[in-house]
């Protein structure tokens, strides 16, 4: 296999771990960037110089106006982390595309890499332990630690799953489209039912609630796509039947999270509130050009980060800046290489994870997560593919 073909697959198995290679003054280089920059360079020797066309033309404006926007940022360490991040990742996303990647190899490795992460959150859930880990970028975590995410149920502190993830809701994320996946390659080869087992139950164990929403909406949307089409019901009769393994396993702390009572869902609920207030409040006093890119938890440490994208992009970049990424947004929607079906289906999960967190903007493991989505909108099907 040539080496570029081993170069992405290389990256897509390290870019969900948290491995930092230098930390200098608040900016981090991660171990994942190494393959992302072979790969890229790669693409870039082989592709062939682009035209410049009215789209590409806007496309340089919003670019443009987003580093306007930059220019006045309270944090400029923070801001810089973020524009390199945001290239890294496009250039990436570029790469597969250019090196014609097709969705089924896409989700196979996407896959793999995520495995050890539900292998980790199921270890978590039944040791009620994080262990710390540098190589592995993991910090540690116990339940009885105050700051760490947890389920109170009656008067007992129950640890949410991290797997390798920084945080319970990312992993949530990740597993939201990680778990239909696994099924749609389980129909072409039935020992990614087991992968598909294990997401289901670690999805339930990281107590993500706004990930239990979004999944059970793109399972829904995608179920009723298919519903002429699959070849047996065997792989989401497996996934049925783990949930339910899991149900019953986490139920007492299932019905805390469903139901909101106690004092740490009450204070999850005011923080939330506290978050929307903050956002509003650093927009308006800063309505065109925000405080920066991912400046607002590291200039604003005392004020709840928004756990809504939309409010949190204002307050950061302000309406200049937002104007700059619905422009950009949209004329990736709206170009020749999007797949429209599976835009469609993407639309509501990605909203839900939008409207109710905020880590596809603010942690560079969303931005990770929301540049593997950008890309599966685009990739092809390879002609060996069952469904599509």
């Amino acid at each position: 296999m040539e080496f570029r073909n081993w170069s992405w697959r290389l990256a897509l198995l390290v870019l969900p771990w948290q491995t930092h290679l230098i930390f200098i003054n608040g900016f981090l280089i991660y171990l994942s960037w190494l393959p992302m920059l072979v790969c890229i360079y790669l693409a870039l020797v082989i592709s062939p110089r682009p035209k410049l066309n009215r789209r590409n033309k806007l496309a340089i404006l919003g670019f443009v106006a987003l580093v306007l926007v930059s220019m006045v940022s309270a944090f400029p360490v923070a801001t810089w982390q973020w524009w390199i991040q945001a290239l890294l990742l496009t250039g990436f996303a570029w790469s597969l595309t250019r090196l014609n990647v097709d969705l089924h190899d896409l989700l196979t490795w996407s896959v793999i890499s995520i495995i050890p992460h539900a292998l980790l959150a199921i270890q978590q859930g039944m040791t009620q332990h994080v262990f710390g880990s540098t190589l592995l970028g993991i910090a540690p975590q116990d339940p009885i630690t105050r700051g760490v995410a947890v389920v109170e149920s009656a008067g007992v502190r129950f640890l949410r799953a991290y797997g390798g993830m920084p945080y319970p809701n990312i992993l949530g994320g990740y597993l939201v489209f990680a778990l239909p996946a696994s099924i749609w390659l389980a129909y072409r080869n039935r020992l990614w039912i087991i992968a598909s087992s294990l997401f289901a139950i670690a999805l339930v164990l990281t107590h993500s609630r706004s990930a239990w929403i979004a999944c059970a909406v793109l399972l829904i949307a995608l179920a009723w796509k298919y519903r002429k089409s699959l070849p047996d019901k065997r792989a989401p009769l497996v996934v049925l039947a783990s949930l339910v393994v899991a149900i019953i396993w986490q139920w007492p702390l299932l019905h805390t999270r469903v139901t909101a009572e106690g004092r740490l869902e009450a204070r999850s609920v005011s923080e939330r509130v506290a978050g929307t207030q903050a956002g509003i409040t650093i927009f308006r006093e800063h309505p065109w050009t925000g405080i920066g890119l991912n400046a607002f938890s590291a200039t604003l440490p005392n004020y709840a980060l928004p756990h809504s994208i939309p409010l949190l992009i204002l307050a950061e970049t302000g309406v200049i800046g937002f104007g700059a990424l619905l422009l950009l947004g949209s004329l990736f929607c709206t170009s020749t290489i999007v797949r429209r079906d599976r835009l469609l289906l993407m639309i509501l999960p990605v909203a839900i994870l939008a409207a109710l967190d905020h880590y596809l903007w603010s942690y560079w493991s969303g931005h990770v997560l929301l540049a593997l989505l950008t890309v599966w909108m685009c990739l092809g099907v390879d002609k060996s593919a069952k469904i599509t």
